[in-house]
């Protein structure tokens, strides 16, 4: 039987014996940049090759042709399908295990055929846990808080301003529904006018998040939920829809780490509520990775609970490259080593 791991050097010689091949599958390698360096055996198998053939452990089959891509799922199983990447995970043999940014119940039966191993919690319960009126209610029993709000289905303007009225949130809102990315489902609400402007994206769209509307700095901290706790890494600052790097209205397009951007106790706050909404994910099923973004109230410095992504973030890189990554361990080998099933002690 393998011995339990006690320490975080125990971890990271684990992680260099490792036999077994793990693979990122994604259009790039961005999201989980320099993990090959702390796991033997890593590949990014990549639709795109940023590197020009020059990186050792990325492997981008040639072109095939291919239906339009709608999304990172569709790249994903397109690459799994190819017959370059069928004989190279053959050809490396082992139990082969793979990892992903997004991934569907298809990706998880194309791994399947390939006699591989998703190491993430299934594709149904990461949809659950990112529709986000489902992460107000973790929150809650979490006892991480959202910026007041009510979640109800809208059948017109006169209808919201009731619901509003009943809850006590103001007129001045930002309306969410459950699905959306980067800011494409989010609606700012003042008057009957910006209602009929996103009327046809909410009515119908079933139950909706209604926030009262607060002049806040956006802020994102990333954790892993595992079997000894959640650890949690820093806090980052969040930008937002700047016309410059972003197509559209309240687009995400970066984020920044550096220890002075907010006061030590937000930090400490923001850490502490991770902390709590990771161990409450764990009792719903979930374990790995995942994203918290923080609202922060200007006025009062009050830190509310502002979305979940329960999967690595275009701020992963970040995170695994951060001072505290080197001198320890890249938050993300942890995830690895929660479904590794080895047994550790923290």
């Amino acid at each position: 039987m393998a011995k339990e791991l006690k320490n975080i050097s125990e971890i990271r010689r684990f992680f260099h014996r490792n036999e077994d091949p793990i693979y990122f599958v994604s259009a790039t390698n961005f999201n989980l940049l320099g993990i090959d360096e702390w796991a033997k055996n890593f590949k990014y198998i990549c639709y795109i090759d940023t590197y020009d053939g020059r990186h050792p452990n990325v492997f981008c089959p040639s072109e095939q042709p291919h239906v339009e891509f709608q999304s990172i799922e569709d790249i994903n199983n397109y690459l799994l399908q190819h017959k370059e990447v069928i004989d190279l995970v053959k050809r490396r043999g082992g139990k082969p295990k793979f990892v992903f940014l997004m991934f569907d119940a298809e990706t998880e039966r194309l791994v399947k055929e390939l006699g591989g191993e998703v190491w993430f919690p299934k594709a149904k319960l990461r949809t659950k846990m990112d529709n986000k009126i489902e992460t107000v209610r973790v929150g809650n029993k979490a006892g991480v808080p959202s910026v007041p709000n009510t979640l109800s289905e809208v059948k017109d303007y006169k209808h919201l301003q009731e619901i509003c009225d009943k809850a006590g949130i103001g007129h001045d809102l930002v309306l969410q529904s459950a699905f959306g990315d980067s800011g494409h489902t989010t609606f700012f609400i003042k008057s009957e006018a910006d209602f009929r402007r996103h009327q046809h994206e909410i009515i119908g769209e079933g139950e909706i998040k209604i926030m009262k509307r607060i002049d806040c700095r956006g802020s994102a901290i990333e954790a892993c939920a595992t079997d000894q706790g959640t650890i949690v890494g820093p806090l980052m600052t969040e930008l937002v829809g700047f016309k410059e790097l972003t197509p559209y209205r309240g687009g995400w397009c970066g984020n920044e780490i550096f220890s002075t951007a907010f006061a030590p106790s937000t930090r400490q706050k923001a850490r502490q509520l991770t902390f709590q909404f990771g161990e409450q994910l764990r009792k719903e099923g979930y374990r790995g990775y995942f994203e918290l973004d923080f609202l922060i109230d200007k006025k009062t410095n009050e830190i509310w609970l502002g979305e979940l992504n329960p999967r690595i973030t275009g701020a992963s890189s970040m995170t695994n490259h951060a001072a505290f990554a080197h001198a320890d361990a890249p938050l993300f080998l942890f995830h690895l080593l929660e479904f590794s099933k080895a047994k550790f002690k923290l």
